[in-house]
């Protein structure tokens, strides 16, 4: 039996390169070599394309983008004829195709996570891992997610949405109307991920630091109330027989919120699986966030995120079409509590992208 070939993806143009390499190299490390051929692609921070020939474990601290003597350039094809890679030769300066089973796309934010890709990879005709392009470029934006999901009826923060051009040029109006969100209050780029770019504002006098460094990131800014409760993450895997989630999942910070530094670098942040929370209350966030990955049209995975208050009350903060593949993330720990492994995780995702495809 053939095996099937594999491309696996990472890096790229994003705010999260480096967090896409990281989670690539988990990946990597558990395809199972007796199942797949695989071909790892990777994307520098300019945008160039490499086919990798060399050590998965260079991968994940950036230092296959020096590894020269095992890069190949090589693009994926939008023709789907060729259904695969474009691979050049360098010494030749001719090119070949390499033709591909299913692409996991491990990219993280911007170019890699809101459509652009899926788009090449629709086109491209090889079957992928992930939601499709409208779905992707939807929910990697804060502002058109909290509207559609507000027109459902799904339990959300205030918010408010601006860019920065729109703050700076009213800076008054916008303080006085941000107001009624309460401080403290976040704000965020509309487009990002990994926590990058958010601030805690706890006062009218932050606010202007918090929109120049959301900024940064992108134009487009949320403004968020706070919301206090325990922080809780549902993964979610959907496969032939419908969209399957884990149990509840806490995650407990030793900074003011779930920043990047709390999530990637501190020791002192955990998660508590299962979370402390009543069945109750435990049904009612898997039922929403099964709710919010149908009506934002969601495919593959995604992992859902939401505050708990005290009461009970249960509070959509947001979803990420593909979440964190990490050893310390929370999608695979999730999983792995619920007893599928990251080799088996690894195979079902495969699975339902291959087999969709063939319909």
């Amino acid at each position: 039996m053939s095996k099937t070939k594999l491309c696996v993806m990472f890096g790229g143009r994003s705010s999260e390169h480096n967090i896409s390499c990281i989670s690539a190299e988990a990946v990597l490390n558990n395809c199972d070599k007796e199942k797949y051929e695989i071909f790892p692609v990777g994307i520098t921070r300019d945008g160039v394309w490499w086919l990798y020939k060399g050590d998965f474990s260079r991968i994940g601290n950036g230092e296959w983008e020096r590894d020269s003597e095992n890069l190949v350039p090589a693009v994926l094809s939008p023709c789907s004829v060729h259904k695969g890679l474009v691979v050049f030769n360098k010494p030749e300066k001719k090119y070949d195709i390499l033709p591909l089973d299913c692409i996991i796309p491990v990219m993280h934010g911007e170019n890699g996570e809101d459509g652009r890709l899926q788009g090449l990879m629709e086109a491209s005709g090889v079957a992928y891992v992930g939601c499709k392009t409208c779905s992707s470029a939807l929910t990697m934006d804060k502002a058109f997610t909290k509207t559609v999901l507000d027109l459902h009826g799904i339990p959300q923060a205030r918010w408010y949405s601006f860019t920065a051009a729109d703050f700076f040029g009213n800076e008054g109006e916008w303080t006085e109307k941000l107001s009624d969100l309460g401080y403290p209050m976040y704000v965020k780029p509309a487009n990002a991920g990994s926590s990058l770019g958010i601030s805690k504002v706890k006062s009218p006098e932050g606010l202007r630091e918090a929109v120049e460094l959301a900024a940064r990131i992108d134009n487009k800014i949320v403004a968020e109330e706070n919301i206090c409760g325990m922080e809780i993450e549902v993964a979610l895997l959907e496969e032939r027989d419908g969209v399957k989630a884990t149990c509840c999942g806490q995650i407990c910070s030793e900074a003011d919120f779930y920043s990047y530094e709390s999530k990637y670098v501190s020791p002192q942040s955990f998660c508590v699986i299962p979370a402390p929370l009543s069945e109750e209350v435990s049904d009612k966030v898997i039922a929403t966030a099964k709710r919010v990955f149908s009506l934002l049209d969601c495919r593959g995975l995604s992992r859902a995120d939401f505050f708990v208050k005290d009461s009970g009350e249960v509070i959509f903060n947001e979803i990420n079409t593909f979440p964190g593949f990490t050893s310390i993330s929370m999608y695979p720990k999730l999983w792995e509590y619920c007893g599928i492994g990251f080799k088996e995780l690894v195979d079902r995702l495969v699975g339902f992208a291959t087999e969709e495809d063939k319909e």
